[in-house]
């Protein structure tokens, strides 16, 4: 029950946080997070594409390497994401950093640039639940650079249960 409770919480929690200092790019370029993004260790859908009436919804399980992140991305919907295990550093554009540590979650809100560093001295796992509408994109990689086999990362594991 305090998984719900968790997802809940992050459903309702908006980020309202003060501008960081640097963007994503320059975080990158200066060394402070990983320079290059890597795929996860192993991902499975555990929900996929099912509707709900007015939407799809899907559930995946993801598990990450520590020291590792994800690539630049943005949502075309709010997902929540919710630890497992491990630890995690997320960034938004223009907020300030928000370290994460399981078990929680938290919200990924719509239109916005992100990324997330693993930043734990263990893999994290986590569950991430998206919703939209029917044949939305779970992610847009905004990352220059990036294969096509990373920004259809999701798209590989949409139909493995």
């Amino acid at each position: 029950m305090a998984v719900v409770h968790r997802i809940v919480l992050g459903l309702l929690t908006t980020f309202a946080l003060p501008a960081s200092a640097q963007s994503l790019e320059e975080l990158i370029s200066s060394g402070t997070v990983p320079k290059s993004p890597s795929s996860p260790i192993d991902r499975k859908a555990i929900y996929s594409r099912i509707p709900d009436g007015v939407h799809e919804v899907s559930i995946f399980l993801s598990r990450r390497k520590a020291g590792t992140r994800t690539p630049i991305h943005k949502h075309s919907h709010v997902a929540i994401s919710c630890l497992i295990e491990g630890e995690e550093t997320f960034y938004i554009e223009n907020s300030k950093p928000q370290r994460i540590v399981a078990p929680d979650c938290f919200r990924m809100p719509s239109g916005v640039r992100m990324m997330s560093v693993m930043t734990g001295q263990q893999d994290t796992s986590y569950y991430t639940i998206f919703t939209g509408a029917k044949g939305f994109s779970y992610w847009d990689v905004k990352e220059k650079g990036i294969s096509a086999q990373m920004s259809d990362d999701f798209d590989r594991f949409d139909h493995q249960h």
